[in-house]
């Protein structure tokens, strides 16, 4: 198919030299008896409506596009499907079937170096950047965009290690490299209008639909996995940032879990100690809630402003002592 291809192009080239001269436009219809592709004057070819370079029988192996970095830039331009509504503009697929050695293919790989020193200021460079917008007035409700969705997922019974959805992570590789800030990811949500019903800057969902219950369950794990150095200042940082004004970026939780089903402990400390809120109201009732998974020197908020703290872990009630009572002084 490829043969025939360039025979194809060959043969217009001879034919426009030869009948029409230097410069000329000419079809395909002068070899191939058709018109569907011309080739103009200055070199590009086009075609004279909607048609296809290979097929799914017979793909072309490879496109080779020169000075893209200076001359052009890849351009698609995709219309979606009236009918079904679904459609991929770039549509890439291929066999990730394993092999004797180590696999590490990649769908999509983008490769960009900044080899040269900048001297007007650091660059705003992007390996990707996605830009989903919405430019219509009339829109009815329910409408989503999204910049980017990413699912890596097992569809079959056999096993599969590690899923990971995705994986950001800001490298000074170098040595003696020097960053003056390092995130791995930052995740922002702005409104220059109105937000009508939630305004949230992550939200982070955990969803089991098998009754298996895992080792480990956590939807948010804080790793610190530095090998030189002293440590980190600390695993979350809570702060208002906005210098503007000191009323318009305030919260009023810095956290709030009013919503959230608590089985144990609201917080369980470094030491092991524990912190739980309650509805007791007396000793005997809180060794009795939690005295299956207590620890020395927990804490337990009850009703009416009640405090009690554990003192000992006999498996008693006099494990607990009262710190106040309801009682108003």
């Amino acid at each position: 198919m490829k043969r025939i291809f360039l025979l194809t192009l060959l043969a217009m080239f001879l034919s426009v030299s030869v009948a029409l001269g230097a410069g000329a436009d000419i079809h395909d219809e002068d070899s191939l008896g058709n018109n569907r592709w011309r080739v103009e004057n200055d070199g590009d070819l086009l075609p004279t409506s909607t048609y296809d370079i290979g097929s799914a029988s017979y793909p072309v192996a490879n496109l080779y596009v020169t000075d893209l970095a200076t001359t052009g830039k890849m351009v698609l331009t995709g219309e979606r499907d009236a009918i079904t509504g679904y459609e991929y503009y770039l549509n890439v697929t291929g066999d990730l079937t394993g092999t004797s050695t180590q696999g590490n293919t990649r769908g999509i790989y983008v490769d960009l170096v900044r080899s040269v020193d900048t001297t007007v200021g650091d660059q705003n460079d992007a390996g990707i950047m996605i830009d989903v917008k919405n430019t219509a007035d009339g829109n009815t409700s329910g409408n989503t965009l999204q910049g980017i969705s990413a699912q890596a997922s097992n569809d079959a019974t056999g096993a599969i290690s590690n899923l990971v959805g995705g994986t950001l992570t800001a490298y000074n590789k170098n040595a003696g490299g020097i960053v003056g800030s390092a995130i791995g990811a930052k995740i922002s949500t702005k409104a220059n209008n109105q937000v009508t019903s939630t305004m949230i800057g992550a939200e982070i969902t955990y969803t089991r639909q098998a009754a298996y219950n895992t080792a480990a369950e956590d939807i948010v794990v804080m790793n610190c996995n530095s090998s030189t150095g002293t440590g980190i200042d600390s695993a979350i940082t809570i702060a208002s940032t906005y210098s503007g004004s000191a009323s318009t970026d305030s919260m009023n939780d810095g956290i709030n879990m009013t919503a959230a089903a608590i089985n144990q402990a609201q917080i369980v400390f470094s030491n092991g100690s524990k912190l739980f809120v309650g509805a007791q109201t007396s000793e005997n009732g809180v060794y009795g809630e939690v005295g299956a998974y207590d620890a020395v020197g927990s804490v337990y908020f009850g009703a009416g402003g009640t405090i009690f703290t554990q003192v000992a872990d006999n498996g008693a009630n006099a494990d607990w002592e009262t710190v106040t009572s309801a009682s108003a002084e």
